[in-house]
């Protein structure tokens, strides 16, 4: 198990290879973790707005209790729209 998970966001429409700009990230849950995106704390419920013309975010994720498994639920609005992603959960769990 790890007490700290690095991530990238990255939105690529499928069947391209050219990404999409990132416009926000919104942190819907974080059990049993704290989330840092592009160094910046942000809480459960609030949105993250990305600075203009980026199209990849990089994630922190901590363990508030270290022996415990985590799972953050994410919803990324791009310039396609709004989708949503996870990291942790199940087997996968950091």
């Amino acid at each position: 198990m790890f007490d700290e998970l690095k991530a990238i966001v990255e939105a690529t429409p499928l069947g391209t290879n050219q990404n999409n700009f990132l416009l926000q990230i919104r942190v819907d849950r974080a059990d049993n973790a704290t989330v840092r995106i592009n160094g910046t704390p942000v809480a459960e419920g609030a949105t993250f707005p990305v600075p203009a013309a980026q199209v990849q975010v990089q994630l922190a994720i901590t363990k508030t209790v270290a022996t415990q498994p985590g799972t953050v639920q994410l919803t990324v609005v791009d310039g396609c729209g709004e989708w949503r992603t996870f990291v942790g959960g199940g087997a996968n769990a950091f």
